[in-house]
């Protein structure tokens, strides 16, 4: 196998991994544990709670270990959906590209097949 075939298949590989990503994240999604701990408990409630508290008269006092600790809670709300929003975009462009690559892949072997 030549290395554009090796790359080409890499390529398609990768591609049906975020698409398969993308279909464990909807199954995660309409499960009702994952909506209620994760959707509702983390991203909303959890969310809502660490701004609360941040803009809490009583903790502004608390001091910065405490005030750099809800930041980081914080961004671990904020990169889980990031995490969640890139595996959807990246399975989007996947799919979208998925054909062509294994035309090419086609075409390429086609092309070995003929020369041999």
């Amino acid at each position: 196998m030549g290395n554009e075939q090796v790359q080409i298949e890499i390529e398609i590989n990768q591609a049906r991994d975020w698409i398969s990503k993308q279909e464990c994240l909807a199954r995660l999604k309409e499960n009702s544990d994952f909506k209620e701990l994760i959707e509702e408990g983390y991203f909303k409630e959890e969310a809502a709670r660490i701004v609360g508290l941040k803009a809490s008269p009583n903790f502004i006092f608390a001091g910065k270990k405490q005030m750099k600790f809800l930041d980081v809670l914080e961004n671990g709300v904020g990169a889980l959906q990031q995490f969640f929003r890139q595996i959807e975009m990246q399975a989007d462009a996947a799919k979208q590209g998925l054909p062509e690559m294994e035309e090419t892949r086609n075409e390429v072997n086609a092309d070995l097949g003929q020369a041999i």
